[in-house]
């Protein structure tokens, strides 16, 4: 079967794969001249690596990806590490990444501490997205984490992320947000432009076709 993905972002260069894989004739167009997406590395001359344009880390709980990268026999290019999660609060900068560092950063109330963590650890063991899709984080946060946690430590991270939108995010972005994270994290030797390579290279062996600078007409 012929089959076009519009799109070489990694989700349209794994989906290239699987098909080119069950013998589909895959051809792929990509509007930029580079394949990636969000995930695509830029590289100056004298570096090592490629640096990513957004995404630049995986989760350890990211099965499908991880599984992927092990099948495309990238398993040496993974660097599993524990970053520092830190916050700047008057001058000094203070870790974050553990309920301990929590209850430790003077920057809020007590109260607020405890109230924050409750929240975050509510998120965490909660499995179910659906009731926050229907409040904003902001809202939640203040309802239940404190509103001195909200200005210090969460508002911030908002509007650094979102700009003008950071009051209507919705909460069920907050819940996934910290269900899904891991302490530590997996990056890729060479950055995710190691993965892009590899899929494109699969997806030619495999009989794929893959076109860039091609902006398909609606």
């Amino acid at each position: 079967m012929k089959i076009a993905i519009i799109g070489g972002g990694i989700t349209g260069l794994t989906a290239a794969y699987a098909l080119a894989k069950k013998g589909h004739q895959v051809t792929v167009f990509e509007k930029e001249k580079y394949l990636g997406g969000l995930a695509h590395g830029f590289k100056r001359p004298g570096w090592r690596w490629h640096v990513e344009s957004a995404y630049h880390h995986l989760f350890t709980n990211d099965t499908a990806i991880i599984n992927l990268i092990k099948e495309l026999k990238l398993t040496d290019k993974l660097i599993i590490k524990r970053p520092i999660t830190a916050t700047l609060w008057n001058g000094t900068s203070y870790p974050l990444d553990s309920p301990m560092h929590l209850l430790r950063f003077p920057g809020i109330p007590l109260f607020d501490r405890i109230r924050t963590g409750a929240l975050l650890a509510f998120l965490k063991l909660n499995p179910f997205w659906q009731p926050f899709e229907y409040l904003t984080a902001k809202k939640l946060f203040l309802a239940v984490g404190g509103s001195a946690g909200w200005r210090k430590l969460w508002e911030p991270l908002m509007i650094g992320k979102f700009g003008e939108y950071a009051d209507r995010v919705a909460a069920s972005w907050l819940w996934a947000r910290i269900k899904k994270r891991t302490q530590k994290l997996y990056y890729i030797k060479g950055g995710f432009q190691t993965l892009v390579s590899a899929l494109q290279q699969a997806i030619i062996q495999r009989g794929g076709t893959i076109r860039t600078g091609i902006q398909l007409d609606k």
